[in-house]
């Protein structure tokens, strides 16, 4: 069975830095206006802090978020896209 999901999202590279900060408004606030990064989104978490966001400088995308904050959540996120990846990229293993 073919899979139909893709290993790079549209609007994404193949390789998207993930920055862990202490403060992701002052981060936010910080890229912005050094970097001229856009905003993309900004997901916050019970306490109001960010627990992900994601910034747009040219045409790459930048992610972060506030240690501690969604954490658990994140590196699920992560490991289920990782297997979705291995899974489209790479050929099955038979045994």
């Amino acid at each position: 069975m073919a899979s139909n999901v893709k290993a790079v999202p549209d609007g994404y590279h193949s390789v998207i830095p993930y920055i862990i900060v202490n403060d992701g408004a002052a981060a936010i606030d910080f890229y912005t206006r050094v970097f001229g990064a856009t905003e993309r989104m900004r997901m916050p978490g019970p306490d109001g802090k960010i627990g992900h966001g994601e910034l747009e400088i040219g045409d790459s995308v930048i992610a972060g978020g506030v240690r501690g904050i969604l954490q658990e959540t994140t590196q699920r996120r992560v490991r289920t896209w990782r297997s979705r990846w291995m899974r489209a990229m790479l050929p099955p293993i038979s045994s």
